[in-house]
């Protein structure tokens, strides 16, 4: 759909007998232009005589066709552009007249940017973390993880609040086992500290890690619903921060961005003093479209946003935590199929997830893998959240293996062995254990190679 944008009223002082151009359904400084062949319309206030076609040009080369009509001039691109380009539209002097005083046209420059390629996956798989110079035990637990991919999964289990174990110590409870990695959340920073709540007392994760799991934190980032305000959303439609906005210094979005950046990477040096690796997972679910398989809530404030910018948030995050010294994460990216266009880069994710509930039939399990690995063979994919899925036994045996997978936590468990917990029942974990192939805290720190890890910690 082509949207004339209007001219602003400052433009320079002409002959009135000049062709003025009025509105245009491109300006400058436009970004994310599709790539496609593209109809670019411009007014002008008088009726206009094409008389120069060859004058207007697109900068890098693109064969055009220029055709007036009336007051409008259509200039209409023959080819595809480069993605990633920058281009220049130029009108040049004299391309068109005032059909009644064949007056010419002032000459206009109209430069934009086109949109980032699809992902294209690099042909050889790489190892080695994108953080620079990461730390060793993070690097080394990544390859580690690199080492069971494909044969066996870590189980995991999510915390109840935000800084508990309890899920964890539930599933030990009822099946004499405790997951591999307890996934934490600093959803709640805005609370932090607080006499229920204090991130800075990282005494539950240095506890998990120190006992031999692993450590996974999300970040369902919450921000103000509006400047000033002391409430707190991760909902897109109870906030007025946007995505752009959080990338355009001087407004209170921007601020806040910092302030945040600025806190959680305060909390996560924490956590790399005690030399504890972290799969970093933040901004899940990315544009969280709606597909009856997959499923997909298109509720965060980030939903929405144009593909520039929210990469854009998530290169900020990155190299922000780089520049404070962050050298602790593994970087998580949560897709949910359909968004591969916002996918930050091969240089900004280590691994990528799905956030998957409630699919019954493996068929359609496999498909969904099938279309991850097609994206991203050169990465781990795993389960960031999941609920209500078959048993991991019968996963495996369908030829589904995830890297590690966490069931969502419930806030009504009342941890007895018999809840109808929404996302996995002690009979679900009872049934998935019973296979080899799935992973239990202790079953992984009886590894030779994983001993040899934590032997250096």
């Amino acid at each position: 759909m082509l949207v004339l944008v209007g001219c602003r009223d400052d433009e320079p002082t002409v002959d009135p007998v000049t062709p003025v151009i009025t509105a245009q359904s491109i300006i400058t400084g436009a970004m994310d232009i599709s790539t496609e062949p593209q109809k670019i319309l411009i007014l002008f206030k008088r009726e206009i005589e094409l008389v120069d076609p060859s004058s207007v040009t697109l900068t890098p080369a693109v064969p055009l066709e220029v055709v007036a009509d009336g007051a409008k001039l259509t200039i209409q691109t023959l080819e595809k552009m480069a993605y990633d380009t920058e281009y220049e539209l130029l009108v040049g002097a004299g391309a068109v007249v005032d059909k009644a005083t064949d007056a010419p046209n002032l000459e206009r420059s109209i430069i934009f940017r086109t949109e980032e390629g699809p992902h294209i996956p690099p042909a050889e798989l790489t190892m080695q973390l994108a953080t620079p110079n990461p730390l060793p035990i993070a690097q080394e637990l990544y390859s580690f993880m690199w080492s069971l991919y494909g044969k066996a999964t870590l189980s995991g289990a999510m915390s109840s609040i935000a800084w508990d174990l309890n899920e964890c110590d539930w599933v030990k409870r009822h099946t004499g086992h405790y997951p591999v990695v307890a996934s934490f959340d600093y959803k709640y920073l805005h609370l932090s500290p607080s006499l229920s709540l204090n991130y800075g007392d990282i005494a539950p994760v240095e506890k998990w890690w120190s006992e031999g799991g692993m450590v996974a934190i999300d970040w369902h980032w919450m921000v103000p619903t509006a400047e000033g305000s002391r409430q707190y959303t991760y909902l897109h439609d109870e906030t007025s921060a946007t995505v752009a906005n959080m990338l355009t210094e001087g407004t209170w979005e921007n601020r806040q961005m910092m302030q945040d950046l600025e806190e959680v990477a305060t909390m996560l040096l924490l956590l790399q003093e005690k030399n504890i690796p972290v799969l970093w997972r933040p901004l899940p679910e990315s544009q969280s479209p709606k597909n009856a398989t997959v499923g997909g809530s298109e509720y965060y404030w980030w939903r929405g946003a144009e593909v520039r910018d929210y990469k854009g948030l998530w290169r900020k995050m990155f190299d922000y935590f780089a520049e404070r010294g962050v050298k602790n994460l593994i970087w998580v990216w949560t897709s949910q199929v359909q968004d591969i266009k916002y996918y930050p880069g091969d240089a900004y994710v280590d691994m990528v997830a799905l956030d998957l509930y409630n699919v019954a039939l493996m068929k359609d399990i496999n498909s969904i893998c099938a279309e991850m690995d097609e994206y991203f063979p050169h990465k781990m994919v795993s389960l960031g959240e999941m609920g209500n899925l078959p048993t991991m036994n019968r996963q495996f045996d369908a030829g589904v293996a995830w890297s590690y997978f966490v069931p969502h936590s419930d806030p009504l468990n009342n941890f007895t062995e018999g809840f109808a917990h929404s996302a996995a029942t002690i009979e679900w974990w009872r049934e998935s254990f019973a296979d080899s192939r799935v992973l239990s805290r202790s079953s992984v720190t009886a590894l030779k190679s994983y001993k040899a890890i934590r032997a250096r910690d």
